[in-house]
């Protein structure tokens, strides 16, 4: 009850208390409220008279019944420098006011520093804006997966992730770097070859010829050949895999290869990219950031309708 009273203060009560305290007197309160400013910017002016009494009092505000509670603010002050009603009668009814009006500030400073923050942490793009875009882009990414044949776009890298753990150990925590700068054959299929124990080298022998024969399906080399060898694309994809890089967590980037279908760890790891992206290009006004979701979502729709078109769904 305390808390309810500090925020709205008695100060929403001088109406009644002016109302009752000109009632001894047998006198009235008369106001008059008109509206002035733009549409934009709307404000109300509320003129306070009393019979017998040569003051009009005047209240401002962005609403209509602060108007009023200003102008019966205004009118107990000059009746309070008039000495008719005492000062103590009218504190009880402003300091709360004051109180009230100081909250408000400090709210209006808060939400400022929130604004800054958002924009100190996102540039000039708003966080919303991001999680809209990152949602998109998921979608995008899951169609692209379902419209994908199997073989070269979800059991391919699969066996891949499987030849790393038997084949290469030691080069698991750079599992994305082997993938995303073709390291992979260097640096573990070949060592695959040269394993000495036997358990060990006839599980990784045996993923290896898996491999193979999946690379091997006529569907693998066809797939491939459909999205193309478009310059653009694949600079641009290289520089989409090194800023997942920068930005993604080991599980993350584990999980682009080796989870295809997580698209928990793919939207979260997307998120952090865009985050970058708006952080870094925050004097441009988000030009940058919103050529680089376009740009990805146009290669995604591309992507997409010849997926479609060489493999259809029933």
């Amino acid at each position: 009850m305390a808390s309810s009273s500090f925020i709205s203060g008695n100060f929403g009560d001088i109406k009644g208390f002016l109302y009752a305290w000109l009632g001894k007197q047998n006198k009235l309160p008369s106001y008059e409220v008109s509206q002035q400013g733009t549409k934009q910017r709307i404000r109300f002016k509320c003129e306070l008279t009393v019979i017998s009494y040569p003051y009009t009092a005047i209240g401002n505000s962005t609403n209509k019944k602060d108007a009023q509670t200003n102008a019966a603010i205004d009118f107990c002050q000059y009746l309070v420098r008039e000495g008719k009603m005492s000062q103590n009668e009218l504190e009880p009814y402003l300091v709360n006011k004051f109180i009230f009006e100081y909250i408000c500030m400090m709210l209006i400073h808060i939400s400022l520093i929130l604004t800054i923050l958002t924009v100190v942490i996102n540039g000039s793009i708003p966080s919303s804006t991001i999680e809209t875009d990152v949602n998109e882009l998921v979608k995008l990414h899951k169609e692209f997966l379902d419209r994908s044949p199997s073989v070269p776009a979800i059991q391919t890298y699969e066996m891949r992730c499987r030849a790393v753990t038997e084949c290469c150990p030691d080069e698991q925590e750079n599992l994305y770097t082997l993938f995303s700068d073709s390291q992979f054959n260097e640096k573990c299929l070949l060592n695959g070859t040269k394993l000495t124990k036997s358990s060990s080298t006839s599980l990784c022998m045996t993923t290896i010829r898996q491999l193979i024969q999946l690379i091997k399906e006529p569907i693998y080399e066809r797939y491939f050949e459909i999205l193309g060898n478009n310059p653009n694309r694949l600079n641009r994809i290289a520089r989409w895999k090194k800023q997942m890089k920068m930005v993604c967590s080991d599980d993350e980037l584990r999980a682009h290869y080796c989870e295809r279908n997580n698209m928990e760890k793919f939207k979260s790891c997307q998120r952090k990219v865009l985050e970058m992206i708006a952080k870094e290009n925050v004097e441009d006004d988000g030009t940058i950031y919103k050529t680089y979701v376009s740009q990805w979502e146009q290669e995604y729709a591309i992507d997409n309708q010849k997926l479609a078109k060489a493999f259809p769904k029933d």
